[in-house]
């Protein structure tokens, strides 16, 4: 990532507001803000146990490849991000790019008819200082009328 873009997603994160919409989901809260989806990370060895995020560190509290999942391209730049890193994971909301080859059926959401998206990613540290990954992920809208059912099938799965 050269300076610019590492720039651009210092401009997207100083966006971010208090009172931005949050979610918890696979032992993370989800922030939405209007031009960033992000997620945080502090401390991996005190996460919530039993969680997806859980599961994904390392003995010795580093996060590694397995971070990620086969939706997302991505483009490590080292093999572990160290256990005592401030570590942010950002989504660009500005630079959506529709994906023409989805057979996936568009879902209207308030009014508005989504489908599949690209959307730029990085692992970056808080500082942002230290870009440890980018690269991009497949997204598709869920309908807000289905996501009653969602929640039962996490429950179901008991998902933190």
């Amino acid at each position: 990532m050269d300076a610019a873009e590492l720039e651009h997603w210092r401009a997207l994160y100083a966006g971010i507001s208090p009172e931005d919409d949050t979610f918890d989901m696979f032992g993370f809260p989800i922030h939405l803000s209007p031009n960033l989806v992000w997620v945080e990370s502090r401390d991996p060895l005190r996460t919530l146990p039993g969680s997806q995020h859980a599961e994904l560190v390392e003995p010795g509290g580093t996060l590694g490849p397995a971070f990620v999942t086969k939706h997302i391209e991505i483009q490590f730049a080292s093999r572990h991000i160290p256990a005592e890193t401030h570590l942010l994971c950002l989504a660009d909301r500005t630079r959506l790019e529709e994906d023409p080859t989805s057979e996936t059926a568009p879902v209207e959401v308030h009014g508005q008819v989504y489908g599949t998206a690209h959307v730029p990613v990085a692992l970056v540290d808080a500082a942002f200082e230290q870009v440890f990954a980018t690269g991009r992920v497949t997204v598709h809208p869920v309908d807000p009328g289905k996501f009653k059912q969602l929640e039962k099938m996490r429950q179901i799965r008991k998902d933190p």
